[in-house]
């Protein structure tokens, strides 16, 4: 009978610590693969022995596999590089520094894997590997790719992401058999302006980058069946060329807020959306809207109200209310009007007081907006001197703006009012304003400081908040800081202020399909209805395909379409009063003597065929209030006594 070890052709190489035994010594020549994909058990193998032998390694000549993966290599063996039978190498996690010249010489190699290595220079000898159709070089840290890569005529797979490459050298253009290209988090400033073949391209990454704009020969790209520019968030537009793209399937735009044409809120729906955005606004005059609302965020009685119906009027119109009165502010959650502009007419969302109504940021404010924050700049003065700058700056301030970024973190700069100056002297407010501003770029920086370490921990999974990152830029700009107060001098700054918010409005127009523009004019025209449903669209609008325009009017915050939220799904809530007399009435039980009142009114009811009594409506209301978890059957017993249009 033969010996089972004399037919050995598969070793696993990959961490291993054994010493080389007698059956791979006896074996080695005829040995095809030494890949942990087939490990065979020998404890006498050792992988330390077999690379500083050269004429070991050098004489299987039979190998066509090999896997040196998650090793303490850091040079490449010249040994390995003689195995001219040799199909597939792979040494990903291995800490290699550099390749050898004599690399070139592997003219079988079809598949290279290097992995999470650290080769910041690609040499020329890569480009040798004639027969080399799948090249996998992720997460290495390369900054220069080799000049004459385009000779590489059988590549098929190019993996480089995870590295710094920055700016895409025109030889990747002339991979004529490239199949699959990808790019990602490489720190692409720019993509080559012409190029030379790419014809066979199907697949390309390119998404987490600094582009601003997509080269015109990706448009071209006939083959091209799935593009990710997700996470772009420099990228402004979409060329409408992309119409002539037959093969396009998949194009992710997630996260490339900046996107103006078309809009984001096109744009994240994905192909379909998009063509259909281009095919419409070709059919007719587009008109002009403005995406953006302006949140106003701040303390309770900071001044909020107040400033939110100056804005409206023109003049100076306070908003009296005492101390006592916090729990009963005039803002509950948030309250939403239009505010007319030269330019246009944008949302403001005024946001109550609360801290609890930070969660309700997430709901309302989209990735585009204009923040303001309004600052009690007496109470920052008090709170100062008793508990400290820092401690008055995150109160009146740092905190409601972190929140706001936390949900919304690719936002651009905040507009600063600081209000109720004239409970102060001038010395008083200029003193005051210096500490505010001061204290909150140290803040900053202490935050930034967490940011970065978190960052060297979750480079590819944390997403940091664009304005507060950007050390070159103070946190509030000196044009975005205005004062007010109950003096004759204030109609100038309302004034100033409107056209700041006109300014910064302004760079938010888009244009918009006159067919979409109509969809919206029919909603918000059903104003005696609490909701439209959506059938009522579809029957007014047969052929407008009117999903991909309610996705668009929910993504861009001018109504909720809760598409995927069965029971919900054919409503399109278009009322915000409405909205936010249900979101009010859901934080405002957050209050235990609120929930005390309600137990005191208290009347047995029936939910699911059931009969739900006094004592387990106690616990629903303790469990919301210890963990946050709203029973079902409580939200329906709150929404039966509240004005929201629902009927249970």
């Amino acid at each position: 009978m033969d010996n089972p070890q004399s037919k050995v052709k598969s070793i696993d190489m990959a961490e291993s610590d054994e010493a080389v035994g007698p059956s791979i010594e006896e074996n080695r020549k005829n040995m095809e693969c030494l890949d942990q994909a087939d490990a065979v058990s020998d404890p006498a193998f050792k992988l330390g022995i077999l690379l500083s032998n050269h004429t070991w390694l050098g004489n299987m000549k039979s190998l066509r596999v090999l896997n040196l993966n998650d090793n303490n290599i850091e040079v490449v063996p010249e040994a390995v590089t003689e195995l001219s039978s040799l199909e597939k190498l792979c040494m990903s996690r291995c800490k290699i520094r550099q390749l050898p010249h004599s690399l070139g010489s592997m003219k079988s190699l079809r598949i290279l894997n290097l992995h999470a290595n650290n080769i910041e220079i690609v040499p020329e000898a890569v480009t040798e590997l004639s027969s080399l159709e799948e090249l996998y070089m992720s997460r290495c840290n390369v900054r220069q790719l080799p000049k004459r890569l385009g000779n590489m005529k059988s590549l098929r797979i190019l993996k480089l992401h995870g590295n710094n490459i920055e700016v895409v050298p025109k030889a990747v253009t002339k991979l004529s058999s490239l199949e699959e290209l990808y790019l990602s988090s490489c720190n692409i400033r720019q993509l080559p302006e012409r190029c030379h073949n790419l014809q066979s391209l199907r697949f390309f990454n390119i998404s987490q980058n600094n582009i601003q704009s997509l080269p015109s020969w990706i448009y071209n790209l006939e083959k091209l069946e799935t593009l990710d520019s997700s996470r772009n968030d420099k990228l402004l537009r979409i060329e409408n060329a992309v119409l002539g793209m037959k093969n396009l399937v998949s194009l992710d735009c997630t996260l490339c807020y900046n996107l103006k044409e078309p809009p984001y809120s096109v744009c994240q729906q994905g192909i379909t959306a998009i063509r259909k955005f281009f095919v419409d606004l070709a059919a007719d005059k587009p008109v002009k809207l403005v995406e953006v609302p302006v949140a106003v965020i701040g303390n309770a009685m900071s001044g909020k109200t107040s400033l939110f119906r100056t804005l409206k009027a023109g003049k100076r119109i306070l908003t009296f209310r005492s101390k006592s009165s916090e729990q009963d502010e005039t803002t509950r959650v948030f309250q939403v009007e239009d505010l007319p502009l030269e330019a246009t007419h944008v949302k403001l969302f005024d946001y109550g007081g609360n801290q609890a109504y930070h969660l309700a940021y997430h709901i309302l404010s989209k990735e585009r907006c204009v923040p303001l924050i309004v600052v009690d700049i007496a109470d920052f003065s008090k709170i100062a001197q008793t508990n400290g700058s820092e401690e008055a700056c995150r109160t009146v301030c740092f905190d409601w703006l972190s929140h706001l970024y936390l949900a919304c973190p690719k936002l651009g700069a905040p507009i600063l009012v600081l209000t109720h100056t004239d409970e102060l002297s001038s010395n008083q407010i200029s003193q005051a304003r210096k500490d505010l501003l001061t204290t909150c770029e140290s803040i900053r920086g202490k935050l930034l400081d967490e940011e970065n370490a978190l960052a060297s921990l979750f480079p590819q999974t944390l997403i940091q908040i664009q304005h507060l990152s950007d050390k070159q830029l103070p946190l509030f700009d000196k044009s975005d800081i205005f004062e007010f107060g109950n003096d004759p001098g204030v109609t100038s700054n309302i004034e100033c202020l409107k056209q700041r918010l006109n300014d910064r409005c302004k760079q938010h127009i888009i244009e918009l399909p006159k067919l979409w523009n109509s969809v919206e004019v029919f909603i918000q025209q059903c104003s005696e209805q609490p909701y439209v449903e959506v059938s009522e669209v579809i029957t007014k609008f047969p052929d407008a395909e009117p999903l991909i325009i309610l996705r668009h009017m929910h993504n861009a915050g001018r109504v909720f379409f809760f598409e995927k939220i069965e029971g919900l799904s054919y409503i399109i809530f278009h009322k915000f009063k409405e909205i936010t007399s249900m979101i009010n009435m859901l934080f405002h039980h957050s209050l235990q003597h609120l929930w005390d009142n309600h137990l005191s009114k208290f009347v047995s009811f029936t939910h699911g065929g059931r009969t739900i009594g006094k004592l387990e409506y106690e616990s629903s209301i303790q469990r919301l209030l210890r963990d946050g978890v709203m029973a079902e059957a409580l939200l329906q017993n709150l929404l039966k006594g509240s004005s929201f249009p629902f009927g249970f």
